[in-house]
C-alpha cells in the first residue's frame, strides 16, 4: 500500500498556540490537513491508461493548526489526532479506489483521479463533522471513547473503511 504518513502521531509542535480561541470558533484547537497523489505508475492495459500503483499523501496545513495553550492536554490532542486518523482513513480508501482506474487518455484519467479525491475528501468531511458533534470536540468523554475505540480498530482492518466509524 502506497498510502504516506497513515500511521503519523500529531504533537502539540504541530500546533501554533494561541491565548484564546478565533471568535468564530467553539472548539478549543484546530487541525488542518490534506490528501494528495503523485509517482503515478501508469500501464497500458486493453487500449487503456491505467493506474498500476500511486502514492497518496497525507499531510497537515503548514500555518493551519492551532491549539489554546491553556486548554492543551492528551484528551485534546488524542480528539485532534482523531481528525488526522479519519482523514487517513478516507486516503486509504482513495488509495485503493485509484489502482486499477483506467481511461483513454492521461488527461481523462487525471480528472478521474481528481474526482475521486474531492468525493472522498467530501465523505471525510461530513465523518469529521460528525465526529466533532457527537463528541463535542472531545469534550462528551463517553463518546470520544467510543470514536477512539472504532478509529483504532478501523485504522488496524486493512477492509476497514469510514462506514466503520460511529453513524
Amino acid at each position: 500500500m502506497a498510502v504516506i504518513n497513515f500511521d503519523t502521531l500529531v504533537n502539540w509542535s504541530q500546533f501554533s498556540q494561541l491565548s484564546a480561541r478565533p471568535s468564530d470558533k467553539d472548539e478549543d484547537a484546530q487541525i488542518s490537513q490534506q490528501v494528495s497523489f503523485s509517482n503515478f505508475n501508469l500501464e497500458r492495459k486493453n487500449g487503456k491508461l491505467t493506474i498500476k500503483d500511486v502514492d497518496v499523501r497525507v499531510s497537515l496545513v503548514d500555518g493551519e493548526c492551532w491549539v489554546v495553550s491553556n486548554q492543551m492536554s492528551d484528551a485534546l490532542l488524542k480528539h485532534e489526532q482523531g481528525h488526522y486518523d479519519i482523514l487517513a482513513l478516507s486516503a486509504r480508501a482513495l488509495y485503493k479506489a485509484l489502482v486499477g482506474q483506467g481511461a483513454a487518455t492521461a488527461t481523462e484519467l487525471q480528472q478521474k483521479a481528481l474526482r475521486l479525491q474531492a468525493s472522498f475528501g467530501a465523505q471525510a468531511t461530513t465523518v469529521n463533522d460528525r465526529y466533532d458533534t457527537q463528541t463535542n470536540h472531545s469534550r462528551n468523554t463517553t463518546a470520544q471513547q467510543l470514536w477512539n475505540t472504532r478509529i483504532s480498530e478501523a485504522k488496524l482492518n486493512p477492509q476497514a473503511t469510514l462506514d466503520n466509524l460511529p453513524t
